[in-house]
């Protein structure tokens, strides 16, 4: 794995044939390499990009970034070193919102935007609920954090993880919290795509069709097997499910 323009996107895999980038943006407290596993399931034609945030992975000697504007910018700037192909997004929970600010950033510049934007068990800009997320201290950081799952029991009580894992989903907390959608934003021209877990308590359908309302596009929305983090849960169904997407965008 090599790293691209400004460490913010990870090149995870390019294929020979590559025609299409796949960019995906990482759920909170994680990072780009949330998505290596999903290199053995994408055909070679997709290259498989991940977004990089300041503070963790290889960038964990940089200091955390918590307001939107800058996450955005530097995003927004990387990108341009990978426009050369057509590309697709895949956004997971806060990712699905990063990755809506980046298409809408980018089409607000009349820049490359994606073909397709795919948010996974991701608030809709105008819909978002910040209850679970809020925290004042460690306790109520950790509460948030046993409520969305996503980590497992042991290592919960890991000492070593909690103490670089803590800093990373607190600061990546802040920067949903600190969300705030701009209602008169034109919606995206780019086909929308929502996907959520069966087993999700706070994205089912309901949730992910308030999509609908941000895009001039064609709007789908798919359920998965499993919980919130359906997307490493049953990788293969969710990967299958965008391969299909960026597809049909290639060929619009």
């Amino acid at each position: 794995m090599r790293m691209t323009s400004k460490d913010c996107i990870r090149t995870l895999s390019r294929g020979v044939d590559e025609q299409v980038r796949l960019i995906c943006f990482p759920h909170a407290g994680a990072g780009a390499s949330i998505y290596h596993a999903w290199t053995r399931l994408l055909p070679s034609s997709v290259g498989v990009y991940g977004v990089q945030l300041a503070g963790r992975e290889q960038r964990i000697d940089q200091p955390f970034v918590v307001d939107w504007a800058p996450v955005i910018e530097e995003i927004r700037d990387a990108l341009a070193g990978l426009d050369d192909k057509p590309f697709s997004f895949y956004g997971h929970s806060l990712g699905g919102l990063i990755a809506y600010e980046v298409a809408s950033a980018l089409q607000h510049e009349g820049a490359q935007a994606p073909q397709v934007l795919v948010a996974g068990g991701s608030y809709a800009p105008s819909a978002v609920r910040k209850e679970a997320t809020l925290f004042d201290d460690e306790a109520g950081l950790m509460r948030a954090v046993h409520r969305l799952g996503g980590v497992d029991d042991e290592l919960i009580g890991n000492v070593d993880f909690i103490h670089h894992f803590l800093p990373v989903i607190a600061a990546d907390f802040t920067l949903f919290n600190r969300y705030t959608y701009d209602a008169a934003r034109d919606p995206l021209d780019c086909p929308v795509v929502a996907l959520f877990g069966t087993r999700d308590a706070d994205h089912g359908l309901a949730s992910a069709t308030r999509w609908r309302a941000h895009t001039r596009g064609d709007f789908q929305a798919y359920e998965v097997d499993g919980g919130h983090f359906f997307h490493r849960e049953c990788a293969r169904e969710t990967v299958d499910l965008v391969t299909r997407r960026i597809r049909d965008g290639v060929e619009r």
